[in-house]
C-alpha cells in the first residue's frame, strides 16, 4: 500500500494544502497585528476627538456666559479658544477618516487571508478524505487476496505448506522440499561401463541387483548365441 501512486499523489496534495495553510495563517496574523496596531491608534484619534469636541462646547458655552454678563473680552477670548480646538478637531477628523479608510483595507486582507487559510483547509480535508477512502479501498482489496490463501501440511516434510485457491495447480509439497528429493534421487543413479558394448551404464544404489549389462545388450548376445548354437 505504501507504493501505491494514488495514496502517494492524495498525501503529495495534502502536504501542499498544509504549506498553503501555513502561508496563509502567517498571512491573517501579519494582517490581524496591522488592523489591531491601527485600530488603537484609531481609538487613541476617537479619544482626543471626544476631548476635542468638549472643549470646544465649553468654550462656546464660556463665550455665552459671558456675552450675556456682558465681558466681552472674555468672550472673545472664549471664542478664540473655541476655533482653535474646532480647527484642530476638523484635523483630527481627517486623521480619522484617513484610518478609516486603512482600516477598510486591512479588514479586506484580513477576510482575504482568512478565506485563503479556509480554502486550504477545505483543500486538505478533501484531500484527507479521498486519501483515507483508497486506503480503506486498498485494506479490503488485501484482506480479500489473504482470504483466497490457506494452509496444509507439505506431503514431504509436514510442515506448512501456504496454496492460493485460485491457483490452477495446488502443490502437495514444498518447492525446495521437491527440488531437495529430486537431488536425493539424482545422487543415487551411478555409471559404469557396460561389460558388452562399455558404453555407459546407469544403475541406482537402492537397487538389490546391480547390473553389469543394459538389457538390449544381453537380449542381443543371447540371440546371437542361440543363432550360433542353431547353425552347429
Amino acid at each position: 500500500m505504501a507504493n501505491d501512486p494514488e495514496l502517494a499523489r492524495y498525501s503529495a496534495q495534502m502536504d501542499e494544502a498544509q504549506r498553503d495553510i501555513d502561508r496563509a495563517k502567517d498571512r491573517l496574523q501579519r494582517a490581524k497585528q496591522d488592523r489591531d496596531a491601527l485600530r488603537s491608534t484609531l481609538d487613541g484619534v476617537r479619544a482626543r476627538i471626544d476631548d476635542l469636541k468638549r472643549s470646544v462646547a465649553n468654550e462656546r458655552e464660556a463665550a455665552r456666559y459671558c456675552s450675556q454678563n456682558h465681558d466681552r473680552i472674555s468672550a472673545q477670548n472664549h471664542r478664540y479658544n473655541a476655533d482653535g480646538f474646532k480647527r484642530v478637531l476638523d484635523d483630527q477628523y481627517a486623521i480619522k477618516n484617513s484610518y478609516a479608510e486603512q482600516m477598510s483595507r486591512y479588514r479586506a486582507e484580513v477576510d482575504a487571508a482568512r478565506a485563503e487559510l479556509d480554502a486550504a483547509k477545505a483543500r486538505k480535508q478533501q484531500a484527507r478524505e479521498a486519501f483515507q477512502a483508497r486506503l480503506a479501498q486498498l485494506r479490503a482489496q488485501k484482506a480479500e487476496r489473504d482470504a483466497k490463501w490457506r494452509e496444509k501440511p507439505c506431503a514431504i516434510c509436514g510442515q506448512t505448506l501456504r496454496y492460493n485457491v485460485d491457483w490452477t495447480h495446488i502443490p502437495s509439497v514444498h518447492r525446495e522440499c521437491r527440488e531437495r528429493q529430486k537431488a536425493e534421487r539424482d545422487a543415487r543413479w551411478r555409471e559404469k561401463p557396460c561389460a558388452i558394448c562399455g558404453q555407459a551404464l546407469r544403475y541406482n544404489v537402492d537397487w538389490t541387483h546391480i547390473p553389469n549389462v543394459h538389457r538390449e545388450c544381453r537380449e542381443r548376445a543371447a540371440a546371437e548365441r542361440a543363432a550360433r548354437s542353431a547353425r552347429a
